[in-house]
C-alpha cells in the first residue's frame, strides 16, 4: 500500500520532470534555431555590405590615379581620397573581424543546437526506457499527475481496474 503508494508518486515526479526536461529542451532548442537565423542574416547582410565597399574601394582607387594627373589641386583631392580608403579599410577590417565572430558564434550555436537536440533524443530514449518498464511490470500502476488526471495506467492496471477514465457523474475515478 505505502509502498505502492510512494512509486507512484515517484512515477509521477519523473514522468513530470521528464516532461519538464523535454519541454525546456524544444524551448531552447528553438530560441538556438532562431538565433542562429538572425545570426546567418546578419552575417549575409554584413557580407553585402563588404562587397559594396570592396566596390567603392575601387571605385576610389581609380579616383585616386585620376587625380594624380590633376596636378596641385589634384594633390589635396588625393590626400582626402587616401584618408577615406584607411577608413574604409578600417571599417572593412572591423567588417571582417565582425564576420568572424559571428562566424564563430554560429558554430557554437550549431553545436550548442546539435548538445541541445543530442539531449532531447536522450530524455526521449529515457521516457521510452521508462514507458517499456512500466509496460513491463506485472503489478497495477497508476500515475496521476498532480492535478489528479491519469497521466500512465498498465494493462495489470486496466484489468484490475478499468480504463482509469473519469466517470462522467461524479467527476471520480471509475475503477
Amino acid at each position: 500500500g505505502n509502498e505502492r503508494r510512494r512509486v507512484e508518486e515517484r512515477l509521477g515526479e519523473t514522468q513530470a520532470e521528464l516532461e519538464r526536461l523535454r519541454h525546456e529542451s524544444r524551448m531552447e532548442l528553438a530560441q538556438h534555431e532562431a538565433q542562429n537565423k538572425r545570426l546567418v542574416e546578419v552575417n549575409r547582410r554584413l557580407e553585402e555590405a563588404n562587397r559594396e565597399l570592396t566596390g567603392l574601394n575601387e571605385q576610389l582607387q581609380s579616383s585616386y590615379e585620376e587625380s594624380l594627373l590633376a596636378g596641385e589641386e589634384a594633390q589635396a583631392a588625393t590626400e582626402e581620397l587616401e584618408t577615406l580608403n584607411e577608413e574604409l579599410q578600417a571599417t572593412i577590417e572591423e567588417l571582417n573581424t565582425t564576420n568572424d565572430d559571428l562566424k564563430a558564434r554560429s558554430a557554437e550555436l550549431r553545436e550548442s543546437a546539435h548538445d541541445r537536440e543530442e539531449q532531447r533524443r536522450s530524455a526521449e530514449a529515457a521516457g521510452r526506457r521508462l514507458e517499456a518498464i512500466l509496460l513491463g511490470v506485472g503489478d497495477p500502476v497508476l500515475a496521476l499527475g498532480p492535478d489528479g488526471k491519469v497521466l500512465f495506467s498498465n494493462d495489470p492496471f486496466s484489468r484490475m481496474f478499468g480504463d482509469g477514465e473519469p466517470d462522467a457523474q461524479d467527476g471520480g475515478l471509475m475503477l
